[in-house]
């Protein structure tokens, strides 16, 4: 089966380093990995693998970057039909620079989901669809309290954010033979 993994924190403000080739190279190593291709240097993979459900790849990447590089980070997997629906139910009209969604752990308990619509955000939208977050931003989100640490304050859980070209692009070779 095929899987899009999304990894949270790897390469990112120079912590979590992980050379892709290097990483790509010991998950071919593993027995339960057939293929594995990364995009750009964030933590973004396309994996065939014999596993049957995407807690079991979660558990393989997480204890593979632990083993090799002692970091514990969170990885967050789909099937290539779950990642295409989250990324076609876009609800926002496309714009590469202001188009985002965060992934979610788990679905946010609702209360926590009342108190962040509660609260004011000038020029950004946003809507929780079960554990995603669409996101539209006015200018960008480097000027938007709306990041991946807030939600994951806010709502008590863990994200990893990615922008809408890296969702397709992951989407477009997800589907390549």
């Amino acid at each position: 089966m095929r899987y899009i993994v999304l990894l949270r924190g790897i390469n990112v403000s120079g912590k979590h380093k992980i050379l892709m080739k290097d990483f790509i190279a010991i998950l071919l190593t593993h027995p339960n990995i057939t293929t594995a291709k990364s995009y750009i240097q964030s933590g973004n993979f396309v994996v065939d693998s014999n596993l049957k459900t995407n807690n079991e790849i979660n558990l393989l990447f997480t204890s593979i970057i632990l083993k090799n590089y002692n970091y514990d980070v969170s990885a967050f997997s789909y099937s290539i039909d779950e990642f295409k629906n989250i990324f076609n139910n876009y609800p926002y009209e496309i714009d590469y620079k202001t188009n985002y969604i965060s992934f979610l752990s788990e679905v946010p308990k609702l209360q926590k989901i009342s108190e962040l619509k509660d609260k004011e955000y000038p020029n950004d939208i946003f809507d929780v669809v079960k554990s995603v977050i669409y996101v539209k931003y006015g200018v960008k989100l480097s000027d938007s309290k709306l990041n991946n640490n807030y939600f994951e304050k806010q709502l008590q859980i863990i994200a990893t954010t990615r922008n809408i070209r890296t969702i397709g692009k992951l989407v477009e070779i997800a589907e390549k033979k």
